[in-house]
């Protein structure tokens, strides 16, 4: 191979990897809490959990972090510890009631595989 040849491969391979890493990064840094998801993704393969706190700082909410492959039975059981039982869903809005408070907790799909729930501070 000659070297210009070379030169053009390494150039062309250096690229594409930094296409590569952009992408990824991107991926996972378009939410706002891309540490907390990330370290709570780790958590979660690591662990025996299904559902972990991903919350740093937050006056209004929690957040939680579950795989998407098993839909919302995680937040459904978390919410029933905490005397709340399902009543409705209205897109990615779950309702919850126990008594008379109603609340809503929504989810957001992270990374294709994992859903962040938002859950109101008023009920943790």
């Amino acid at each position: 191979m000659t070297t210009k040849r070379k030169k053009l491969f390494i150039i062309s391979v250096v690229f594409i990897v930094v296409i590569l890493s952009f992408t990824i990064l991107n991926m996972f840094m378009k939410d706002g809490n891309n540490i907390s998801a990330i370290y709570g993704i780790i958590k979660i393969h690591v662990s025996n959990n299904d559902i972990v706190d991903i919350t740093k700082h937050s006056a209004d909410s929690k957040f939680y972090l579950s795989n998407s492959k098993d839909g919302n039975v995680h937040i459904l059981s978390k919410m029933k510890e905490r005397g709340f039982s399902f009543k409705e869903q209205l897109g990615s809005a779950h309702v919850f009631t126990s008594g008379d408070e109603e609340v809503i907790v929504t989810e957001k799909i992270y990374a294709q595989n994992y859903i962040i729930w938002t859950v109101p501070n008023s009920i943790n």
